[in-house]
């Protein structure tokens, strides 16, 4: 992270705690961050995508999404992440 004054530090768990917390946090007036290090670990295939349904059938996702959720067979490595959005371009939501 480069520092307001122009020092530049790693902000991490062990080094500058204090700074990493607070970038964290999503605050970002604390220096411009320059380098990010991941640790990265070896995955199994996966599914993705994104199906766009009208506002119109706003219960039925919201039965579907429970229904995923609450069966007996869940997965705990799923995931379904249920958003509407508004586009200005249809001026609908969906």
């Amino acid at each position: 992270v480069v520092l307001p004054h122009g020092k530049i530090v790693n902000a991490n768990a062990n080094s500058h705690p204090d700074l990493f917390l607070a970038l964290k946090g999503g605050s970002n007036n604390f220096g411009i961050v320059t380098r990010f290090d991941f640790k990265t670990f070896a995955s199994g295939p996966f599914w993705g995508g994104n199906i766009y349904y009208p506002i119109t059938t706003t219960k039925e996702q919201t039965n579907a999404f429970t229904s995923f959720v609450a069966s007996p067979d869940y997965d705990p490595y799923a995931a379904l992440i249920h958003s509407y959005a508004y586009t200005s371009e249809s001026q609908s939501w969906i």
